[in-house]
C-alpha cells in the first residue's frame, strides 16, 4: 500500500483530470536536468511492458513511465469510483491510499518530478507542500513556458 498526502493527490488530479491542459498528464525530469511534459494517456489495459531493457532511449523510457503512471492513477480512481470500494476519507486532509501494484509504478514515474521540485530528498514536508501548490500554478501556463529546460540558468540567470 501506497499512501499519498493530499498535496500530491490535488497535483495528480489536476495532471490527469479531463479539465487539465492537453500537455498536463506528467512531467518527469531528464537526466540532463530538463523537464519532459509527456502527452501520452495510455489507459487501455494491458498497459504496455515497462522497458527493462537498453532497447530505448532514455526519453522514450521516461515517456513510457509517464503513460503508464498516469493509466495506473486513472484506473485507481475509476475502480473506487466504479465499486465503491474507496476508503471513507471524512477530511481533505486524510491521505489517498492506492494498492501497491498501482502506487509503485505511480511513484516510478512520479518520483524524478518531486525530486525536480524539492532539489533534495532530505528536504522539509511543509517546504514540499509549498512548491507543489506553485507546480499546479506552472502547469496551467502554456505548454511553451512549462518545458523550457532548467539548465538555462547556468550562463548567468539563475540565483543559488
Amino acid at each position: 500500500m501506497v499512501l499519498l498526502l493530499p498535496p500530491i493527490e490535488s497535483l495528480l488530479s489536476q495532471l490527469v483530470s479531463s479539465q487539465a491542459s492537453p500537455h498536463t498528464v506528467l512531467l518527469l525530469s531528464l537526466p540532463s536536468g530538463s523537464v519532459l511534459v509527456s502527452q501520452s494517456t495510455a489507459s487501455q489495459k494491458p498497459w504496455p511492458e515497462l522497458p527493462w531493457g537498453d532497447t530505448l532511449s532514455e526519453e522514450d523510457r521516461n515517456k513510457t513511465f509517464a503513460a503508464v503512471g498516469s493509466s495506473c492513477w486513472e484506473a485507481s480512481r475509476a475502480a473506487e469510483d466504479d465499486e465503491g470500494t474507496a476508503p471513507k476519507r471524512e477530511a481533505e486532509r486524510d491521505p489517498l491510499r492506492l494498492q501497491t501494484e498501482y502506487g509503485r509504478t505511480l511513484l516510478q514515474a512520479f518520483g524524478s518530478f518531486l525530486l525536480v521540485l524539492v532539489a533534495s530528498h532530505v528536504t522539509p514536508w511543509t517546504v514540499l507542500e509549498h512548491k507543489l501548490k506553485a507546480a499546479e500554478e506552472v502547469l496551467r501556463q502554456p505548454l511553451e513556458q512549462v518545458s523550457i529546460p532548467i539548465t538555462n540558468s547556468r550562463n548567468g540567470g539563475g540565483s543559488e
